[in-house]
């Protein structure tokens, strides 16, 4: 384990901040132009450091196997830095070109609330997250969140129906589900609905 002295204070989600209702075209369409996507692209979001304890390789291999799909346009933001960074920039060139924005630590509150709020699935792949303040944030930004099987979120929030709890390292589980709420809109949307504690 490594001490990294990092603290977020204060601990729990500022409901009047983080809310579906900052969605925007404006806000939409600029995420679209940092992940290269286009109207109709799936914005997957991970919120976090990048750290080896976070398990990174299944949600950078999860993208891989996204862009092979042919049915969906689907892009990740990144919102977070750390010390493997440079690792998963080189990964994303060779295995899903153009298909990754690395945002790095967004500091400014209201941008960080913005991004939540016009993303379309967060995706959250740590199982030894002991909390976790940016699943909640999603959820207060009425994301559908797709969570690893064993983390302290999942644990406390498997009973919410916006909530998808998956095994950590089953690539095909997360690929299906991350499918099945890309293909309706409207369940996409109910599934929003939901997710607002």
């Amino acid at each position: 384990m490594v001490d990294r002295n990092i603290w977020i204070e204060p601990m729990g989600v500022d409901m009047d901040r983080f809310s579906q209702e900052r969605r925007s075209v404006e806000m939409r369409e600029r995420l679209l132009r940092d992940a290269r996507g286009h109207r109709d692209s799936v914005l997957l979001l991970y919120a976090g450091r990048l750290a080896p304890e976070k398990n990174l390789s299944l949600l950078f291999e999860l993208v891989a196997r996204l862009a092979a799909d042919a049915q969906r346009d689907f892009r990740l933001l990144i919102a977070g830095d750390g010390i493997e960074r440079a690792r998963w920039e080189a990964f994303c060139e060779k295995r899903a070109a153009g298909r990754v924005a690395f945002l790095g630590h967004i500091k400014n509150p209201v941008e960080l609330a913005n991004l939540f709020a016009n993303a379309d699935i967060f995706v959250h792949p740590n199982p030894r997250e002991p909390f976790g303040i940016a699943p909640l944030e999603a959820m207060a930004s009425g994301l559908p969140v797709l969570f690893a099987a064993g983390s302290g979120v999942a644990a406390k929030m498997a009973d919410c129906s916006a909530v998808k709890v998956l095994p950590g390292d089953d690539l095909v589980a997360w690929s299906r589900a991350i499918a099945a709420l890309a293909a309706s809109p409207t369940t996409r949307l109910r599934d929003r609905r939901r997710a607002v504690p």
